[in-house]
């Protein structure tokens, strides 16, 4: 018995629409911040350890 491999119809119309790209879509301003803040950052986590860093030296700046 021989196995013949039958490729997925889903990947010939994939290849004729190409790949899904979320620039074409509208994607709110949460996930645009998100995105230009990780671009600037390189990860979230940065992003994270920033923002908190900054509201802790704000409240600092704010009392003196």
């Amino acid at each position: 018995m021989e196995n013949i491999h039958v490729p997925n119809p889903r990947i010939a119309e994939k290849m004729k629409t190409g790949p899904h790209l979320t620039g074409v879509k509208h994607i709110g301003f949460q996930r645009t911040s998100a995105i230009f803040k990780t671009n600037l950052v390189c990860t979230i986590r940065c992003v994270s350890i920033f923002a908190g860093t900054a509201l802790i030296s704000l409240s600092a700046a704010i009392e003196n």
